[in-house]
């Protein structure tokens, strides 16, 4: 991983055993990169609701309709919160692939003025009360977020109280993530 920010120090400051003092060094300051394209404001409201959202998330004060989400410190897991954040305030289906085929606010925006489509609310009636819940809560989510299965893997760690036939939980086990 790269780091999104540097900080140029002569010196780092040290306590008293000689190791470095967390508290003491400097706030990071955001700086538009040199190398950063030309800072164009958002226009539209979705526009400015993207770059809100951004701005939030990458912990930037503006980001421009051109600037790209990665090159801002975007990453892997920013862009899952980004897309679920999204998805919620526009009500509308984002994947998070999306958002690396169209890095920047001007792109995303187009994308969702032409082709986002309405997505269902996560049903938690659904979810059923009882220790597997954890598993259905899952499922419903996964049923809000299909593209998980491109992004995740699942592990999966049983105890079991009583004595169980192995081949039973594995063809069950099976049929479960097979549906995901």
């Amino acid at each position: 991983m790269i780091p999104s920010i540097f900080i140029w120090l002569n010196e780092f400051p040290i306590t008293t055993n000689g190791k470095i003092d967390k508290e003491k060094l400097p706030q990071p300051e955001y700086v538009r990169p040199d190398s950063a394209p030309l800072f164009r404001k958002p226009r539209t409201k979705l526009e400015k609701d993207i770059a809100s959202i951004w701005s939030e998330q990458l912990q930037v004060p503006s980001i421009g309709i051109d600037d790209n989400f990665f090159e801002m410190g975007g990453t892997s897991l920013l862009t899952q919160k980004v897309a679920t954040l999204m998805r919620k305030r526009f009500k509308l289906k984002i994947p998070v692939t999306k958002i690396y085929q169209h890095p920047t606010i001007k792109e995303i925006a187009t994308y969702i003025e032409n082709d986002g489509k309405t997505a269902p609310s996560i049903d938690y009636s659904k979810v059923k009360k009882n220790k597997a819940s954890t598993m259905s809560l899952l499922l419903v989510w996964q049923e809000d977020s299909p593209e998980l299965n491109q992004l995740m893997s699942y592990g999966m760690f049983l105890k079991m109280e009583k004595k169980l036939h192995h081949f039973l939980l594995m063809r069950n086990l099976i049929i479960l993530f097979q549906n995901l």
